[in-house]
C-alpha cells in the first residue's frame, strides 16, 4: 500500500492496519521503491446478512456454505461492531470499507478503483 493511501486512511482513522517495511523492486531500477508498505488489515468480522446476501458456494467448509462469487453482498452494520475496514469471515480475502472511506480515499488518492457490492 502507498504511503499516500496509508496516511490517508489513518487521517480519516482506520487504525486497525498492521503495516510492515516493504521494499518493491523493479527491473531496470537499480534503488528499490520504498514509499510503499505491506498492510494486513486487522479485524475478520462475520457482518455478512445472509438474507440479503446471495452467492455461488465453493461448497461446505465447517458446516457453512464458504462465498466463491458474491452476486449480491450486503453487511448488517451492528455485526460490524463499528469497523469502517475490515475483512469478511466469510471471504476472507475481501476487504470492506465503508462508503464514508472509499468517499474519502477517492478525494485524497488518485488511481483507486472500488467495486460496489
Amino acid at each position: 500500500m502507498s504511503l499516500e493511501l496509508l496516511t490517508t486512511l489513518h487521517d480519516f482513522g482506520i487504525d486497525n492496519l498492521e503495516t510492515y517495511a516493504a521494499n518493491i523492486r523493479q527491473d531496470g531500477r537499480q534503488a528499490p521503491i520504498q514509499d510503499y508498505r505491506a498492510v494486513n488489515v486487522i479485524g475478520i468480522v462475520s457482518a455478512l446478512d445472509n438474507e440479503d446476501s446471495s452467492w455461488d458456494s465453493l461448497g461446505i467448509h465447517s458446516g457453512v456454505s464458504a462465498p466463491r462469487f458474491f452476486h449480491r453482498l450486503r453487511i448488517d452494520p451492528p455485526k460490524a461492531h463499528g469497523l469502517l475496514m475490515f475483512r469478511l469471515v466469510q471471504r476472507r480475502s475481501l476487504i470492506i470499507v465503508h462508503r464514508s472511506v472509499k468517499q474519502h480515499i477517492e478525494a485524497n488518492v488518485s488511481g483507486m478503483d472500488f467495486d460496489l457490492l
